[in-house]
């Protein structure tokens, strides 16, 4: 079984492009296992909380689907009760790239600066191409 971890970003693109992103997971990967970590649950409600704009609707949105997703929340830090404790945390980004390199996890992710550390510790990514379709790089 393929363990994936989905970035913030990523799990948004079913309200920010419309792209199914657990189809196109299963279309080029067999049976994967779809995590995110207790730190994207806790950015993704930051943002609904904080944004009125169309990213807070997309949050918000998302939050909602996700407890409707065959996905995995794992814990990554202890003692985090809200959203205002994100600022605490050095870097998700970097917190993303040890739990995949420590746990043999791909990830799933449009950011740019996260692809760039990813690459520099030779973890595989899924990024989306064409504003339709996924890929493994």
């Amino acid at each position: 079984m393929t363990k994936i971890l989905l970035d913030t970003n990523f799990i948004l693109l079913p309200f920010t492009l419309k792209v199914d992103i657990f189809t196109e997971l299963k279309r080029i990967i067999d049976n994967p296992e779809i995590i995110i970590l207790d730190l994207i649950v806790l950015e993704l409600e930051k943002i609904a909380r904080l944004d009125k704009g169309s990213d807070g609707r997309a949050a918000k949105a998302t939050l909602s689907y996700l407890e409707k997703m065959p996905l995995k929340v794992k814990k990554t830090v202890k003692h985090l009760k809200t959203a205002n404790s994100l600022s605490k945390i050095s870097s998700v980004d970097d917190k993303i790239v040890e739990f995949a390199a420590k746990n043999g996890y791909l990830v799933a992710t449009q950011d740019k600066l996260l692809k760039e550390k990813l690459k520099n510790r030779d973890i595989k990514i899924i990024t989306l191409r064409q504003k339709k379709h996924l890929i493994i790089i």
